[in-house]
């Protein structure tokens, strides 16, 4: 396991703190939830309720706390994202509300907009949605219109489109209409909106998804398409130590003339940068590599980590599993938050 980050986050019987590189707890479980610190500062909520899941927080107010736990600006806002280049997305106003249908938890309402780590506006709280700044760019959407603005608050790409995602190694998912495309640092495409649904970039490669035919093509940061997954892939990863993870379902077209995914979708396994199968389909689902490991849902029974060569890693029966972040993953074991190592061990759990 390489070198811990110096706080981190913790659960124990339903409230969230931190312990140090030890497993010693240093900020007392107090808060809601409480993420990852980031750029200094982390993000937490007091006085929310949890939903179907420790992670699905409603209401409350969200703030930032310093490494001594204290807060480095009182907690206010209806909801807000980890800080990135200094800067943090918050909102005032929203809502989270339930989506019984797709079983999903999502802010609703509101106006966003930005602040730095001394709790000073930085960009004004009025727009519609932000995205967190990456590349020196947030994307920010008003009036239905979305473009990049700079640190400064002013706009460096337009509002033109009808949706964009951050940069990822100098590119951008933007929507025109129902089609996604790539722009890079100066709004200029890469590739002209044509897929039905996009991936950022990671290492080097993105993945777009077209209706008919029902395939996912990946390309790389020049725009030359490197292959297309497997005939029935559904879902796709990003790619990651050199994997992606990719999921295989019946195809079927029906009454409205568009092929759709049929039936249970339960053959889940990794692709190789050439889209060749290295870990056959096998799980029911699973995550992106990281730091050696990925995790993967054994059928109807428990979770568990695989390495890049498909082995399993030894560890406890595991009811839940995350992906790897400075050595240690977030996992339930016999009803109790634990982290976990690389090694399958456990770091620490809650009594």
């Amino acid at each position: 396991m390489g070198p811990l980050p110096d706080l981190i986050p913790i659960c124990e019987h339903g409230s969230w703190g931190y312990i140090d590189r030890t497993g010693k707890v240093v900020i007392r479980p107090s808060f809601t939830m409480a993420r990852p610190f980031r750029n200094g500062l982390a993000c937490v909520n007091v006085g929310g309720q949890t939903g179907r899941s420790e992670t699905d927080i409603v209401g409350g107010k969200w703030g930032f706390i310093d490494p001594s736990g204290a807060y480095a600006f009182p907690a206010r806002f209806d909801e807000a994202f980890d800080f990135s280049e200094g800067l943090a997305a918050v909102n005032l106003g929203a809502r989270t509300k339930y989506a019984a249908h797709d079983d999903f938890y999502y802010t609703d309402g509101g106006k966003w907009g930005f602040v730095d780590r001394s709790g000073n506006i930085a960009i004004p709280i009025k727009y519609d949605y932000v995205k967190s700044a990456r590349g020196g760019l947030a994307p920010v959407c008003e009036s239905g219109r979305c473009g990049y603005l700079r640190g400064d608050g002013e706009w460096e790409i337009p509002p033109t489109y009808s949706g964009a995602s951050p940069f990822y190694e100098g590119f951008a998912v933007v929507r025109v209409g129902n089609r996604y495309g790539y722009i890079n640092l100066a709004g200029d495409y890469l590739i002209q909106p044509r897929f039905e649904l996009a991936y950022d970039f990671h290492k080097g490669l993105a993945a777009g998804h077209t209706a008919d035919p029902y395939v996912w093509i990946f390309f790389d940061t020049a725009g030359n398409e490197r292959f297309t997954a497997p005939e029935g892939t559904t879902h796709v990863g990003n790619f990651s130590e050199g994997l992606i993870m990719a999921n295989l379902c019946k195809l079927e077209r029906y009454n409205d003339g568009r092929v759709y995914p049929s039936g249970m979708c339960r053959s889940l396994g990794y692709l190789n940068d050439r889209g060749q199968w290295v870990i056959k389909p096998q799980f029911a689902w699973g995550g992106d590599f990281s730091e050696g490991r990925a995790w993967v849902k054994l059928d109807e029974g428990p979770y568990a980590y695989i390495r890049p060569d498909g082995s399993l890693l030894r560890t406890p029966q595991l009811e839940s599993a995350a992906t790897f972040e400075n050595g240690l993953a977030a996992v339930r074991i016999a009803g109790k938050f634990a982290l976990l190592d690389t090694h399958g061990k456990v770091f620490w759990s809650e009594s």
